[in-house]
């Protein structure tokens, strides 16, 4: 609380700076959860020019923090805010118009809006912007496919420590080790082996990354090296540990894995509970239509 009582001194009477009132309101929505409070000072830090303030006051309605949820009034704070060159403002309304979570009076072309406000973001360096734009030009969304370009996007947004970004970073290496490995075991080329083994490394290292900021798809794909060995020791209690974490947050191929590897436990221990796991985590899986090869990585 000593960030707390540094705003509370600085900035509780009369404020006027904008940075202080908006820190201020961010102490009260984290720390104290007075959200009210919160709202004032934001309110007062817009009045300002705080395009900050005006991210944290659309997020509250985006998200219903403290306030009844309303994307209309998110959606017109995040507009506001791109009049201030906000980068955050930009991509948000980007994935506004994605959706199609708009005012009814706003007029659209759909994604060729999003990608717009996306590419205005990615112009002031957002690092999710970025990850945004280099995943559209490594599925050819809306452009030409061109992987320089998106792992270029991906570089930039990673320096940032974007999770999601650093996970598409792994997912490269990891396939550009899982394509020339299927090779090599072709043409019995064992004097190679080194090179894949290095994008492994890289791979399971960005995950190990992407993870630790949150990635719940990182953590999926951590667990495939740990349970396959690649780019770090085989370790089945591991790849299990960062299964449960992703299939704890609902990813789909999180409780498969999970429910796979009980079953394996299942098998080898004869319990009852270790088979009824795995039923509980495959049948959860079911509903989230999952249908893809346990060595495939997830985007």
């Amino acid at each position: 609380f000593m960030l707390f009582f540094f705003f509370f001194f600085q900035a509780e009477d009369g404020i006027r700076d904008v940075e202080r009132s908006r820190g201020l309101g961010d102490v009260y929505k984290r720390q104290v959860q007075d959200y009210e409070k919160a709202k004032s000072l934001y309110l007062k830090a817009r009045e300002l020019g705080s395009a900050k303030a005006l991210v944290n006051l659309a997020r509250m309605y985006e998200n219903g923090v403290g306030v009844p949820q309303d994307y209309e009034e998110a959606f017109r704070l995040y507009k506001e805010g791109v009049e201030l060159k906000s980068a955050a403002c930009m991509f948000a309304l980007g994935k506004y118009y994605e959706l199609g979570l708009l005012p009814k009076d706003e007029a659209t072309r759909g994604m060729l809006d999003a990608i717009s406000y996306y590419q205005y973001a990615a112009n002031e360096h957002y690092p999710e912007a970025l990850t945004k734009i280099g995943y559209m030009y490594e599925n050819g969304i809306y452009c030409d496919k061109s992987m320089e370009t998106a792992l270029e996007m991906y570089e930039m947004a990673a320096k940032q420590n974007d999770a999601l970004a650093k996970n598409y970073l792994g997912l490269h290496h990891y396939n550009k080790a899982k394509k020339a490995e299927d090779i090599l075991r072709i043409m019995r080329k064992a004097d190679e082996e080194d090179k894949v083994s290095q994008d492994y490394e890289k791979a399971a290292k960005l995950f190990k990354e992407a993870r630790a900021l949150g990635c719940i798809r990182a953590a999926n794909n951590l667990g495939m090296c740990y349970e396959r060995g690649v780019g770090v020791e085989r370790d089945v209690e591991e790849a299990y540990e960062c299964y449960l974490e992703a299939a704890s947050q609902d990813f789909a191929q999180g409780m498969f894995n999970v429910g796979y590897l009980s079953f394996e436990k299942a098998k080898a221990s004869g319990l009852s509970e270790d088979y009824e796991l795995s039923l509980i985590h495959i049948c959860r899986c079911r509903r989230y239509a999952v249908c893809r090869s346990r060595w495939s990585p997830y985007h």
